[in-house]
């Protein structure tokens, strides 16, 4: 009887002790190590070569440099595989570049950078380039899909992608860039 006793006692306290860790791993999976989405800013953008020319036809070339700075939030890392960055000029496609797998280290920074030629001629094909031109500001957009793991205490292993948007002006007169970029993070 004493025996049959202990053993409901035993297992009483060990289902409770198993339900209060469990309660507190959860209460802090959607709390303190909850998702969530990074932030990224279009740090630098170095436009080189330009060849802007109205004789004999009107045309533009140009390389630009940019860089991405990553601001991971997460108690986790995040290593993403090869992608392509894409610029487009009103809809159209006019760049596309290479992003290299690399990893987003927990609660840190990190910069990612790519070359990108843009076909100035899908951009001065465009109707709104002149009317964009005459103002003073061109506007861009690039846009860009990470896929990848989230690691956290390089244990529990998530699927996640990040898709960033950025809006990017080029102000024409005084040949500096301004942009606004947005994310998310799907897991």
């Amino acid at each position: 009887m004493a025996s049959h006793r202990s053993l409901i006692i035993c297992s009483g306290v060990s289902a409770l002790i198993f339900i209060t860790i469990t309660s507190t791993f959860v209460i802090l999976f959607f709390t303190v190590f909850k998702p969530r989405d990074p932030q990224v800013f279009l740090h630098d953008i170095t436009v080189k070569n330009i060849n802007f020319s109205f004789f004999p036809a009107l045309s533009l070339n140009a390389t630009a440099t940019l860089v991405v700075t990553i601001r991971n939030q997460n108690y986790g890392s995040f290593r993403y595989n090869t992608s392509t960055a894409y610029i487009y000029y009103h809809g159209d496609l006019v760049a596309d570049a290479p992003v290299k797998p690399d990893e987003v280290p927990a609660r840190k920074y990190h910069n990612v950078s790519t070359t990108v030629t843009i076909d100035g001629a899908k951009v001065i094909a465009n109707p709104d380039f002149l009317i964009e031109y005459k103002n003073g500001t061109l506007t861009l957009t690039s846009s860009m899909a990470l896929e990848g793991k989230v690691r956290v205490f390089k244990v529990f292993k998530h699927h996640a992608v990040v898709h960033s948007t950025c809006e990017i002006f080029v102000f024409v007169k005084t040949q500096t860039v301004g942009s606004v970029c947005h994310s998310k993070l799907k897991i």
